[in-house]
């Protein structure tokens, strides 16, 4: 499994933050725990060119542990070593993309850092890893996160393209709908 997930990071490092893809295409959304759209998520290691996918807010440490994917990974494996790894991969994912130089995609929503940026381009100038605060549990000789609430920075670019929603006082908000 640590191959599979090391993998994942070298895939994502070599990306840029800001992805650039053309359309037509299909777009999804969180896939919270569906297994067959995971298997198909899967596929972007075999097929990395057919595949792009964007840092969310439960790619973060504060929404790992409270959903309990540390717990899982602990109980199951019995080390907190492939959730530091897993944070290290998150921390390293794309957080927008752009469709044919016309939508703009992020997990979250658009940030007043960006009405004064003279082009979208500083989304490619975010710099990674996202910087997450590791600590040595000199019990276990292991490193656990202690910064759950600093990944990424508050307030940030970073942050709002993960957790930004609209404003419900916007002019033609519409709230989605969801199943």
């Amino acid at each position: 499994m640590m191959d599979l997930i090391l993998m994942a990071k070298d895939s994502f490092n070599s990306q840029p933050m800001m992805l650039e893809c053309v359309a037509p295409l299909n777009i999804c959304g969180d896939i919270h725990g569906q297994l067959a759209d995971l298997i198909r998520l899967f596929n972007l290691l075999k097929y990395p060119e057919n595949f792009l996918l964007l840092r969310g807010n439960h790619e973060t440490p504060i929404v790992n542990r409270i959903y309990g994917f540390y717990e899982d990974l602990v109980r199951r494996f019995a080390t907190p070593r492939l959730y530091n790894v897993f944070q290290e991969v998150f921390a390293v994912m794309p957080l927008s993309a752009v469709v044919s130089d016309r939508i703009l995609c992020m997990h979250g929503g658009l940030s007043p850092s960006l009405l004064t940026a003279p082009s979208l381009s500083i989304l490619n100038e975010i710099r990674r890893p996202i910087q997450v605060r590791v600590c040595l549990d000199r019990t276990k000789k292991t490193r656990l996160t202690t910064a759950l609430f600093q990944d990424p920075p508050n307030p940030s670019l970073p942050l709002d393209l993960l957790w930004a929603d609209p404003d419900i006082n916007t002019k033609q908000f519409k709230y989605s709908i969801r199943y």
